[in-house]
C-alpha cells in the first residue's frame, strides 16, 4: 500500500488530481501497490476538484485524525505528497517517503530522512520557489488557478521513477 496526499493546505503546493490517478494506476498496475489517501477535504476549489475528480479506485481515508492517519501511513510501504506535514512525519516515521516539490525549496524543507527522494520540475522557472508572504508569487495572483505552474509541470513519469526505486529499496517492487 502506498498513501499519497492529494491536496496541500497551501493548493499552489498541490498536484493535479488528474496526475494522481494515473500515479495510483500505474503503481497498482506496475507493481501491485494499491494507494490510499489521507488527504483531508477542505474548502479550497483545489480539495474540491480532488474529492470530486479522485478515481475510485483509490481508497479514501479522508476523515481520519492525524493520530489515525499516521497509524495508515506507518503501515504503508511508501509515502508520496507534497511538501507537508504528513509528508515530513512518514520520513520522521522511517516510512520511505517521497516529496513533490515546486513551490517551496526541496534544499531547505525535504524530508528529514529521505533528503535523496525529492522530485522537482525539470522546468526552470523565475519564480521558483515562491513564498506568499513575498513579492516573487506570480500563480498565487491568479484566482483562477489551482495549481502552481511548476506542479503542473512535475510529470506521472519522473513521480513513477522515483516511487519505483524506493519500492525496489524495501523489497516491494
Amino acid at each position: 500500500m502506498a498513501a499519497i496526499l492529494p491536496a496541500a493546505a497551501w493548493s499552489l503546493k498541490g498536484w493535479p488530481t488528474a496526475r494522481w490517478n494515473a500515479l495510483a494506476e500505474a503503481l497498482k498496475t506496475r507493481f501491485g501497490v494499491r494507494s490510499i489517501s489521507v488527504a483531508k477535504p477542505g474548502g479550497r476549489p483545489a480539495d474540491k476538484a480532488a474529492a470530486r475528480e479522485l478515481s475510485p479506485e483509490i481508497v479514501r481515508a479522508d476523515k481520519t485524525s492525524l493520530r489515525e492517519a499516521m497509524a495508515l501511513i506507518q503501515r504503508c510501504r511508501l509515502f508520496i505528497g507534497p511538501d507537508s506535514s504528513l509528508l515530513h512525519l512518514a520520513s520522521c516515521m522511517g516510512v520511505e517517503s517521497i516529496g513533490l516539490y515546486g513551490p517551496t525549496s526541496p534544499g531547505k524543507f525535504y524530508p528529514y530522512f529521505h533528503k535523496e527522494n525529492t522530485v522537482t520540475t525539470d522546468r526552470k522557472l523565475d519564480c521558483m520557489p515562491c513564498y506568499p508572504r513575498f513579492e516573487n508569487f506570480p500563480c498565487g495572483k491568479e484566482p483562477h488557478r489551482l495549481y502552481g505552474v511548476c506542479m503542473e509541470s512535475l510529470s506521472v513519469e519522473k513521480v513513477l521513477a522515483a516511487a519505483e526505486g524506493r519500492l525496489q529499496a524495501v523489497g516491494a517492487a
